[in-house]
C-alpha cells in the first residue's frame, strides 16, 4: 500500500507545508529545497509495519491500507519524524493526535480569511480523479502485468477491461476544474488510449477461470480449418493492434505521471521511475503534449466554481 495523492493533499493543506511539532516551513520536493525548506515526511501515528517487523506504535487494530490515510498521518520535518520513532514511549499515539489536531486547529486559525476554498476544492478533485486512474488502470502493479498483458498471447487481469471503462465514464461525467488544463488533458488522453485498446482487445478473449483473460485463436479450434490462413492473419493483427495499444498506453501513463509531478504531487511514482513496455520508455514529445492539451480543452467546460 502507499498514501494516496488525496491524503497527501489533505495532509500537506490542512498542516500548512509546516511541521506539526516545531512548525518550520517544509516541501514535499527534493529537488526545490533550500536551507529554510526542509523535505517535509509523512509520519505515521500508528505505525506501517504488520508483518512481524515492528515498527513504533504499531499494535493496533488499523488495517495495513488504514494506516496509510490521512486520519494516521502527521506531518513532521525529519528530525522531528525521528524523535517520535526513537522515543516512541514519549510519544504515544493519544499525544500524536493531540499534536496533529491542535497544529491543524492553529493553521486554520492562521490562515482565516485567506484560503482559496476553490482552489483548495479543486485540488481535492484533482486528487480524487488522479487516485481513481492509478487503482483502476493498476498502475501500481504495472511491471507485474504490463508486460504479459501487450506482447505473444496477451492476457489481462480478469477485472482491467471493467475497470478501464469504469474509469472512462467517471471521467467523463467530471466536473473539471480547468486550473491545470495538462493534467485535465493528460488524464483524459490516458483514459481514451486505454478504453480504444480495451474496446479492441475485449473483441477476442475468453475468461481463462485463472484469474485472467486469454485470447481466443479461431484458426485453430478445427482441424482442418478452410478459413486457418483467413482466421490467422485477422489473429495476428488484432494481436499487433494490441501491441501497438500497449505502447501508446505507456506513453500517456508517462505524460499523466509528468503531470502529476510537476502540479500536484512531485513525489508521484517518483521511486517506482518511468512506465516501460518491453523494456521501452515511451513518451509523448512535447508539441504532441500542446497539441493534445488544446484539442482536448476545447471540448472540456470547466465549471465557474466547484
Amino acid at each position: 500500500m502507499s498514501i494516496s495523492t488525496k491524503d497527501l493533499k489533505l495532509l500537506w493543506g490542512r498542516s500548512g507545508n509546516l511541521c506539526a511539532m516545531c512548525r518550520i516551513e517544509l516541501s514535499a520536493d527534493s529537488d526545490r529545497t533550500t536551507g529554510t525548506h526542509l523535505v517535509g515526511e509523512q509520519a505515521h501515528i500508528v505505525g506501517k509495519k504488520t508483518d512481524g517487523k515492528k515498527s513504533p506504535r504499531s499494535d493496533s487494530l488499523l488495517t495495513e491500507e488504514e494506516r496509510d490515510q490521512y486520519h494516521n498521518l502527521v506531518l513532521l520535518c525529519a528530525t522531528d519524524h525521528t524523535r517520535i520513532d526513537k522515543d516512541f514511549e514519549s510519544y504515544p499515539i493519544e499525544r500524536l493526535h493531540k499534536i496533529k489536531t491542535d497544529h491543524e486547529l492553529w493553521v486554520r486559525e492562521q490562515l482565516a480569511g485567506t484560503v482559496d476554498l476553490a482552489k483548495e476544492a479543486a485540488n481535492l478533485v484533482y486528487a480524487s480523479l488522479i487516485d481513481a486512474t492509478v487503482r483502476e488502470l493498476m498502475l501500481g502493479s504495472w511491471c507485474a502485468w504490463s508486460e504479459m498483458a501487450g506482447v505473444y498471447f496477451p492476457r489481462w487481469p480478469e477485472h482491467l477491461p471493467d475497470q478501464t471503462l469504469s474509469l472512462a465514464k467517471r471521467l467523463d461525467a467530471a466536473v473539471w476544474p480547468g486550473q491545470l488544463p495538462r493534467l485535465e488533458a493528460s488524464l483524459l488522453h490516458l483514459s481514451k488510449v486505454a478504453t480504444d485498446t480495451t474496446v479492441l482487445y475485449s473483441k477476442n478473449v475468453e475468461d481463462s477461470g485463472r484469474g485472467y483473460l486469454q485470447p481466443i485463436r479461431r484458426y485453430k479450434t478445427i482441424y482442418p480449418n478452410p478459413n486457418y490462413d483467413k482466421q490467422r492473419d485477422e489473429y495476428e493483427a488484432w494481436e499487433n493492434g494490441i501491441r501497438e495499444g500497449f505502447a501508446k498506453w505507456c506513453q500517456a501513463a508517462n505524460w499523466f505521471a509528468d503531470e502529476v509531478r510537476n502540479s500536484v504531487n512531485p513525489t508521484f511514482f517518483a521511486e517506482a521511475g518511468r512506465f516501460t513496455f518491453m523494456d521501452t520508455v515511451y513518451q509523448l514529445s512535447e508539441s504532441e503534449r500542446e497539441t493534445t492539451t488544446a484539442r482536448i480543452g476545447h471540448t472540456l467546460r470547466p465549471s465557474a466554481a466547484v
